[in-house]
């Protein structure tokens, strides 16, 4: 039976090994183990990246509501642009359409408050049932 060799004459033939593989590969132009590292992890954050995009992307498209979902379902039914370029509902449909609307908002607000918006609508109101 061969006799087993001590450890350390093991490491050291291990670590001549090492040395002239190396040294072969930097003979051939071959990038260095720190090079290499440095080009992977490149890779891991450009993936890391892509991922995220991708991520993002399905959560916008998921999330973003149709144009239609705004409009009243008969105005989406009859008309494939139900407001005019001011914004008014264009539909004939729509007793509201002819209106003039009146909003009332702070022309300053700060970061993170709260506002009050009042919208006012000109109907006659006292002859509907209000519970």
């Amino acid at each position: 039976a061969p006799v087993a060799a001590p450890r350390a004459a093991s490491a050291y033939c291990a670590r001549d090994a090492l040395v002239a593989c190396r040294a072969q590969l930097s003979e051939m132009g071959a990038p260095s183990v720190e090079e290499s590292d440095a080009h992977i992890e490149e890779l891991k954050a450009a993936a890391q990246r892509l991922v995220a995009g991708a991520a993002a992307a399905v959560v916008f498209a998921t999330t973003a509501a149709g144009d239609a979902f705004a409009y009243p379902i008969f105005a989406q039914q009859n008309y494939k642009e139900p407001r005019d370029a001011t914004g008014k509902l264009a539909c004939a449909n729509c007793h509201l359409a002819a209106k003039l609307i009146e909003a009332k908002m702070p022309s300053e607000v700060l970061p993170d408050t709260i506002f009050k918006a009042t919208i006012e609508i000109p109907a006659k109101y006292e002859k509907r049932y209000q519970p």
